[in-house]
């Protein structure tokens, strides 16, 4: 592999660390704070770039994208007091299949308003980093200090102030947290909004490099195994995970093809869960007796 193929395929990886990175601060922070393993995080990411593609262009690329990020602060609220307050009290099995059901319904929302056909958003790439022959666009780039600094931002938060001290209270014990004041619905409502915001952001870094289609949604699914692996109670774990499976799926895709890197994610899952059971940085949790 030459020096420009080598960047080519670091580009590649960077761009899908960017994606995989933000879907996955948008899993674990709405588990870290509500308990629920959302599995339509990745239909979230289908409808915010559909809703792009409607306002792109009435208002041009940054107007859109701000409008977009409106929209879907709104549709978590919307989800929250529509859906997920149903969630409360569940057992897990019941959460997880609830989170298909909201899938599966927002797939259906999509392809009524927008049809099965494909569409497209232009997002300017700002130019490219020019490394040893091979070309990395500046977009990627900042997409990943991006998604990076949102890692860091939403874990201070969590564990360094009072907000999150009562969100992870509320995932941990709703009883007691309602007990002791706290107010579960607004809570929990804030982590829905954030969780459809970081998967409006995804959706940004996505339309860069793919058409905007119902089955774009996938990439929900193909980013939990990192998730997984960097540890489903840390949301910086999230993005670590995601650098560890950006560059195997990036690298096996070029020496073994689409289909196996496709498959070495979950793979890969299982090979670190058999030797660290809670994830790269995830914690045993402590029990007292």
């Amino acid at each position: 592999m030459s020096g420009a193929e080598l960047v080519d395929v670091l580009g590649s990886a960077i761009q899908l660390t960017a994606i995989y990175g933000v879907v996955n601060i948008g899993f674990v922070y709405l588990y870290r704070t509500t308990g629920v393993i959302n599995f339509a995080q990745g239909q979230m990411l289908m409808l915010a770039a559909f809703v792009l593609t409607a306002l792109q262009p009435l208002t041009g690329v940054a107007g859109g994208i701000v409008l977009t990020l409106g929209a879907m602060l709104l549709a978590g609220l919307v989800v929250y007091y529509g859906f997920a307050r149903l969630l409360g009290g569940k057992t897990e099995l019941t959460k997880v299949a609830l989170t298909f059901l909201l899938a599966l319904g927002l797939t259906q929302a999509a392809g009524i308003v927008w049809g099965s056909g494909m569409r497209s958003v232009t997002i300017p790439t700002g130019g490219y980093l020019r490394l040893a022959g091979g070309l990395v666009p500046w977009a990627s780039v900042v997409s990943l200090a991006g998604a990076a600094a949102l890692a860091f931002v939403l874990e201070r938060l969590l564990r360094s102030t009072y907000l999150g001290v009562q969100m992870r209270a509320i995932a941990e014990d709703e009883s007691l947290a309602a007990y002791r004041g706290m107010r579960r619905s607004a809570l929990q409502a804030t982590a829905w909004a954030v969780a459809f915001l970081c998967a409006t952001l995804a959706a940004v870094v996505y339309v860069e490099r793919a058409p905007v289609v119902l089955s774009m949604s996938a990439v929900g699914l193909s980013a939990f195994p990192a998730a997984v692996i960097g540890g489903m109670d840390n949301v910086g774990g999230a993005f670590v995970g995601a650098v560890v499976v950006a560059l195997a799926e990036s690298f096996t895709a070029v020496f073994l093809g689409g289909a196996v890197a496709n498959a070495l994610s979950y793979a890969l899952m299982l090979a670190v869960l058999v030797v660290l059971p809670y994830g790269l940085l995830g914690r045993r949790p402590s029990v007292r007796l």
